[in-house]
């Protein structure tokens, strides 16, 4: 069996592997996670959206609401330009 390497356990790594679009953010609401699903679906490559505020990068969000308050916001609709998609945060 393989061993685990650091490449391996890359958290970046991992999250463009999944085929959900996944941003996450910090307290402050700066994109800190931003996988390659998330820049297909969005349309904006992580190099353009890692490190900026998410209101400035993702339409309507309320990714911050869900961060600050501590309470998970589970299957709502959002309207993302014109796709209307359903989310969790």
């Amino acid at each position: 069996m393989p061993r685990p390497t650091d490449s391996f356990l890359d958290p970046k790594l991992v999250f463009d592997f999944i085929g959900e679009a996944v941003a996450a953010v910090d307290r402050g609401s700066v994109i800190r996670i931003y996988n390659q699903a998330a820049a297909r679906f969005i349309g904006l490559p992580a190099r353009a959206a890692l490190n900026r505020k998410a209101h400035d990068i993702i339409s309507n969000t309320r990714l911050p609401v869900a961060v600050n308050s501590g309470r998970p916001e589970t299957n709502r609709r959002h309207l993302l330009g014109d796709k209307t998609v359903i989310t969790s945060r």
